[in-house]
């Protein structure tokens, strides 16, 4: 790897401001293994070390608030002027956010990784680092059985191309247009698909321990 690579920095962005209307209650704020689903997404970057991250809320979602300033350093609890209408829109308030506070380079890179994904562990994260190579518009996705999931890095330069996403349009039509480069890393983690959008996708979850460490340094 590059000096340059080596001297990067890693943050995260994770879009947390859905209404949970299918599952009929907050999710976020539903209890897996004892732990908060928010908190336990929140854990999964526990193998890494993040210079910055930010959670994109509801500015009226003060119990969802109130745990993400639990949780503390290195997530930063966000919102707009207004409730994001979208996934893009929450990733474009997460990418002003970290810009303003950290100022990023092209050498950085960041996670995505919704706030619904309570069961991946903490190895995830670092294998993608690990695979880390360029700084060019690349997006690392990891796979479980031929599946692409959660979270995904990216190079920081990704950034620069949210204003080309068309109206009506989300952020996967980088990828398709072939603007970002996407490298699969599989992985034996079906935590990596295991998002929470209904009832029984809560059922069908397992209750895995969320096991923390001290974080591993981004490349």
């Amino acid at each position: 790897m590059s000096e340059n690579i080596q001297r990067a920095r890693c943050f995260a962005i994770v879009p947390a401001a859905g209404n949970s209307r299918r599952m009929g209650q907050p999710k976020l704020l539903m209890n897996v293994g004892g732990q908060t689903v928010i908190e336990r997404t929140l854990a999964s970057f526990s193998g890494v070390s993040l210079a910055g991250a930010a959670v994109i809320g509801r500015l009226a979602d003060h119990p969802l608030r109130q745990i993400v300033q639990q949780v503390g350093p290195p997530f930063d609890w966000v919102t707009g002027q207004e409730d994001p209408a979208d996934m893009l829109a929450s990733i474009r308030l997460g990418v002003d956010h970290l810009r303003d506070r950290f100022h990023p380079t092209a050498r950085d890179w960041f996670f995505l990784l919704p706030a619904d994904y309570p069961v991946i562990d903490r190895e995830v994260a670092s294998a993608l680092v690990a695979t880390v190579q360029s700084t060019g518009p690349v997006a690392i996705v990891p796979t479980f059985t031929g599946e692409r999931g959660h979270p995904v890095l990216m190079s920081w330069s990704v950034t620069d191309h949210l204003n080309e996403i068309p109206e009506g349009h989300g952020f996967n039509w980088l990828t398709h247009e072939g603007i970002v480069v996407v490298t699969e890393v599989p992985l034996h983690a079906p935590g990596i698909l295991q998002d929470l959008d209904t009832p029984a996708d809560f059922d069908a979850i397992s209750q895995p321990t969320v096991r923390l460490s001290d974080g591993e340094a981004c490349p």
